[in-house]
């Protein structure tokens, strides 16, 4: 078993990072705490001037401090968290694909063959509370996952073989199925949804609101029963659907397409989510048949509490483009991270690619106006991990192989903490990290004023604290910074 890092530096600590960099001042913003589904937030009141739009100033001082870290012995590159969530008592919630066995620290978990489903918990201190698996030799993977308000844990999953939860709740897959699951704090199942259309589906993104309501997104081609009643389908489908706290069904949004992925819901303070992905040669957002610019294009929307659609954009170059990370103000302003590596135009605004990949960061109104968009990158591949609101501001955490330029400064290469306006997409403060063998996969930011990544690595893992050694191909991990 790996150590666990507990500790609290008094002083800045330098060893492990590239730059520390940040500028005065901070952004316009709204006092509102993040929305739920998005990685979580943080209450308080932000000090300073008063914008010209009445919001308040939100000031960025140094953060990326080491808390607390651990890792998950692991002896293939096969086990690592797919979601992220972070409960409004600090605790943390990893989930995603396990093989062969890997001690979470809590407890050690062994997969029946195939990859199984994993969902393990760990306090607001980085302490292991438990693991629990689901699966058979076939295989069961947790894509997406989220907490509601009274700390129960929402996974979406895709599986093959027969997912059984336990007495009563034992699905069998036509062919690769999906299915929503529920559980207490206590990792006991509330309640369950099979999506089973009698064909490759998939459900990719999930998301709470502050009524416990459940939101999910994925992608079906046949008919489906969502729980109410058979819908028909005619072709690849992208499809939002909800579920109220104890699982009945509320309502489905229904997005023809041609291929690609629902990737990422986000809900605001009202109960209205914003979701967004990718799309491979048309989508279908109420106007008729929108075609893509090249291989993969984006799309971002929003609906309202009943499912109807408020506003849909398509982004597109001629090359592909991927929509990484997507975030939403408590008031429903709407942030995403995409990468592109040609000539992308989001509103009025043309962004041009300094290296092999790009990152391409946008906010849009309520209302579905595009209030700003800008890039930054390098040299080579830069790729947003994840991108939380807060409070007036955007953080981001990803990666540059040969570091990357905000404009003011440039950072890295390695892993990179990043600060952003909300109301104009500008640079306000960076850090990175040199690290080799380390990937992140996903960021949530907590109450507690602190980011919480979850990746996996090789070797070793060392962001100012204890530095923790990898035992097998990979290794699961989970590492807590502060946010300021």
């Amino acid at each position: 078993m790996l150590a666990i890092g507990l500790v609290v530096p008094s002083a800045c600590s330098r060893s492990g990072y590239d730059a520390w960099l940040s500028h005065d001042g901070g952004p316009p913003g709204r006092e509102a705490d993040s929305a739920t589904g998005s990685g979580g937030g943080a209450d308080g009141d932000a000090g300073g001037q008063t914008g010209a739009d009445g919001d308040a100033e939100v000031s960025v001082s140094p953060g990326g401090e080491f808390l607390w870290s651990l890792a998950m012995p692991s002896m293939t590159n096969q086990t690592y968290a797919k979601g992220l969530a972070i409960g409004g008592d600090g605790r943390v919630v990893i989930a995603g694909m396990l093989q062969q066995t890997v001690d979470f620290l809590s407890d050690e978990l062994t997969s029946a063959g195939s990859p199984d489903i994993f969902v393990a918990t760990y306090s607001a201190a980085g302490v292991p509370e438990w693991a629990k698996r689901w699966g058979d030799i076939d295989v069961q993977e947790a894509e997406g996952l989220a907490v509601d308000p009274d700390g129960n844990i929402v996974f979406v999953a895709r599986f093959s073989g027969t997912l059984d939860l336990g007495p009563g709740r034992a699905y069998p897959a036509t062919d690769e199925d999906a299915a929503v699951v529920n559980l207490d704090p206590a990792g006991s199942v509330r309640w369950a949804v099979h999506l089973e259309a009698g064909d490759v589906n998939s459900a990719t993104a999930v998301a709470t609101d502050s009524a416990g309501n459940v939101f999910v997104g994925g992608m079906v081609a046949q008919a489906i029963d969502f729980g109410g009643g058979t819908v028909s389908i005619s072709g690849q489908t992208f499809y939002l659907v909800s579920y109220d706290s104890t699982g009945a069904y509320r309502w489905v949004m229904l997005v023809p397409t041609g291929g690609g992925e629902l990737a990422r819901i986000a809900v605001d303070g009202a109960g209205y989510p914003s979701f967004g992905g990718r799309f491979v040669t048309s989508i279908d957002l109420g106007g008729g048949p929108i075609a893509s610019a090249g291989s993969h294009d984006l799309f971002v929307g929003r609906a309202d509490d009943d499912g109807g659609l408020l506003w849909a954009d398509t982004i597109g170059s001629t090359s592909l483009d991927d929509l990484d990370n997507l975030t939403v103000s408590n008031t429903g302003e709407t942030y995403w991270a995409a990468t592109f590596v040609s000539t992308l135009t989001v509103g009025a605004t043309e962004l041009s690619p300094v290296g092999s990949i790009d990152i391409a960061l946008a906010g849009y109104a309520a209302t579905g106006e595009v209030l700003w968009a800008t890039s930054y990158g390098g040299s080579g591949s830069d790729i947003p991990a994840g991108l939380d609101y807060r409070m007036g501001a955007l953080h981001m955490v990803g990666s540059s192989t040969e570091g990357i330029d905000f404009g003011d400064t440039a950072v890295g290469p390695g892993i990179f903490l990043a600060t952003f306006a909300s109301s104009d997409g500008r640079h306000l403060a960076a850090r990175a990290w040199s690290t080799s063998g380390v990937l992140v996969r996903e960021v949530a930011l907590s109450n507690d004023a602190a980011i919480v990544l979850t990746g996996s690595f090789t070797d070793t893992l060392d962001f100012g604290g204890p530095i923790l050694t990898s035992v097998g191909q990979s290794d699961p991990f989970l590492l807590k910074l502060t946010l300021e």
